[in-house]
């Protein structure tokens, strides 16, 4: 409906979803980037990263019979069929293929939703080990994560929160959140609306309230990942 009426290039696409939109999101970037013309356009993703148990998503998309979807690039759909697909290749697609659109993440270092799935997955796997994950371990896994999208993408940076805070685009908290307070509570840090409005401009940089360190789960849950931290989006290339 919306391509049969929408035939003007579009002066600004925003594409975006929380919680488990993020992860349709990341699904539908690619093809929804190429379907629209647009001058400028924003991937923004709520609360969740995309990270599961080790070998669980490949099958997902398989047995869900995504393999032959259309918003999956060629590639991506051979990868399906051998049970490799992720949410974080969909992704990187995306962003290799679009590098003058700016993607950037929406996520608390503990979301409490984002642990109790990755636990249930695991447990429906029969991973025990892996569903015995605690706050500082996931962190790691996400920071992990986006240190992967920093170094390989300039057109990509993230907004870190503290606390376990599941969503912000849909809710209060969207106006009032800093990175050092989802409820707004601690005036210190960056304020989320102000951030998503730079990003949208094209002049976000990577955000997150805490002591510099490497990532490690000795380390806790409330630092800051030196490797992240300042970066600036890039939409030069």
């Amino acid at each position: 409906w919306a391509k049969t009426n929408v035939k003007a290039t579009l002066s600004n696409l925003v594409i975006s979803g929380f919680s488990a939109g993020s992860l349709g999101t990341m699904a539908w970037s690619y093809h929804l980037l190429g379907m629209f013309p647009h001058e400028r356009a924003s991937v923004l993703l709520d609360s969740y990263a995309g990270i599961f148990p080790y070998g669980t998503e490949g099958p997902i998309f398989k047995n869900w019979g995504a393999c032959s979807l259309p918003i999956f690039s060629e590639s991506a759909q051979g990868l399906c069929s051998e049970d490799q697909l992720s949410t974080k290749v969909s992704l990187e697609t995306a962003m290799a293929a679009y590098p003058k659109v700016g993607f950037g993440s929406i996520q608390s270092k503990v979301d409490g939703s984002q642990i109790w799935f990755y636990k249930g997955i695991a447990m429906s796997n029969f991973m025990m080990g892996a569903a015995d994950i605690e706050g500082p371990d996931f962190y790691n896994k996400t920071l992990a994560l986006f240190e992967e999208y920093n170094l390989k993408f300039p057109n990509y940076v993230e907004i870190l929160f503290d606390g376990d805070q599941h969503c912000y685009t849909e809710s209060d908290f969207f106006f009032s959140a800093t990175t050092a307070n989802p409820d707004g509570e601690i005036s210190n840090g960056t304020l989320l609306v102000q951030w998503v409005t730079d990003f949208l401009q094209g002049n976000a940089s990577s955000a997150c309230q805490g002591a510099l360190k490497g990532a490690d789960p000795s380390h806790g849950d409330d630092y800051c990942d030196k490797l992240l931290t300042p970066k600036v989006l890039n939409l030069d290339r």
